[in-house]
């Protein structure tokens, strides 16, 4: 019985040494105009200009439209969905109804704040 569990052991190390070896990065330093700009690939709500869409609702874009690959812009890395954004809606504020063409949008809400009448 101890054989047999250490002879499986020592292939199942040898398959996770080989796995590992695998997929070590080069260790070689960024190198500028060679390496891609990981910051084109992260797109981040604060740094986008805001837009007024469906009245009063603000959207900040997240992520984009563009290439995967290589990003034409910072966060343009969608390939099947137009764009990701974070919308605020201030108080007391209302958006209008609003017909969509060729796109759908889902929105996901976090959290409501109540009012002054505590509704």
């Amino acid at each position: 019985m101890t054989r047999k569990t250490l002879v499986l052991t020592a292939i199942l190390l040898a398959a996770f040494v080989s796995m590992a070896a695998a997929q070590t990065l080069d260790g070689a330093p960024y190198r500028p105009g060679v390496d891609p700009n990981i910051d084109m690939f992260i797109g981040s709500w604060q740094e986008s200009m805001p837009v007024k869409t469906h009245g009063s609702l603000i959207e900040r874009a997240v992520l984009t439209k563009g290439d995967a690959m290589n990003p034409p812009t910072k966060g343009a890395v969608l390939e099947y969905i137009n764009r990701f954004s974070y919308a605020t809606l201030d108080a007391h504020a209302v958006t209008t109804p609003t017909t969509l063409k060729g796109e759908q949008e889902i929105f996901y809400i976090t959290r409501r704040q109540r009012n002054d009448q505590g509704r």
